[in-house]
């Protein structure tokens, strides 16, 4: 009888190694595919939302164009004014809001004046605070078409 009681004690204990083992090796698994998948999505995000958000600032940037052609010259104080009916009832962007950056943030917008002759249409990045590197980067349509025009 103390015999087959030993061999019971003794079976759990190696039944909790086993358990202990394995459970050590899946959270080592866990930890490992958490840190491929971090720079995979971080990966993603930086060559999937830049170019959302170059393709969104160059629709705004044609929307404002046409708006301009339209109004004698004059920019849109803000880009609302875009998605708003004018008299005519003509909508100078699809939908009826602006669309967000890929982090769900407005792009901001800055009308011509003395520190540019151009509408300003850009995003803080994924951070949402100016400069940064990488996904945290300014995208800027000033920057944009400076780009564009270099050789």
């Amino acid at each position: 009888m103390i015999g087959a009681l030993g061999s019971v004690g003794h079976a759990r204990r190696r039944t909790a190694v086993v358990l202990g083992v394995a459970m050590t090796a899946l959270a080592g698994l866990g930890i490992g595919a958490a840190l491929v998948l971090r720079d995979r999505i971080a990966d993603f995000a930086v060559t999937h939302c830049t170019p959302r958000t170059v393709r969104d600032i160059d629709i705004i940037g044609w929307a404002l164009d046409e708006y301009e052609s339209a109004n004698r010259g004059r920019y849109p104080d803000h880009l609302e004014e875009l998605v708003t009916p004018d008299a005519n009832g003509r909508t100078f962007l699809d939908g009826t809001r602006v669309p967000r950056d890929p982090w769900g943030r407005e792009y901001r917008y800055e009308p011509p004046g003395e520190a540019h002759a151009e509408p300003r249409v850009y995003s803080l990045g994924r951070d949402g605070r100016p400069g940064g590197r990488g996904e945290d980067e300014d995208i800027d349509s000033l920057e944009i078409r400076f780009k564009e025009r270099s050789p």
